[in-house]
């Protein structure tokens, strides 16, 4: 029974967030705890991993260049739609 529940605790998880915004989050706890990530190599810096107080992600940028990228998108199409009906 505690198998299912860790199971619908893990699934309630992903249909809430994508892995990225997990780990990120999970990123974010290690470092405002210091404590040292297990699964990353001794060698890596964990500040390079995480994005600064105040930084955009990299997630971040890509959702906003595809908003923009709709947004123009929509306008092309209804600027297309007045011209076929100014006809």
């Amino acid at each position: 029974m505690l198998m299912l529940d860790v199971r619908n605790a893990i699934s309630t998880l992903l249909d809430r967030f994508t892995l990225a915004d997990i780990v990120e989050i999970t990123l974010r706890k290690y470092r405002r705890d210091k404590v040292a990530p297990p699964f990353l190599h001794r060698s890596i810096p964990l500040t390079p991993i995480l994005a600064r107080t105040g930084e955009s992600t990299l997630r971040s940028q890509r959702k906003a260049n595809r908003f923009k990228q709709f947004s123009r998108d929509r306008e092309d199409h209804t600027d297309n739609n007045r011209a076929k009906n100014a006809d």
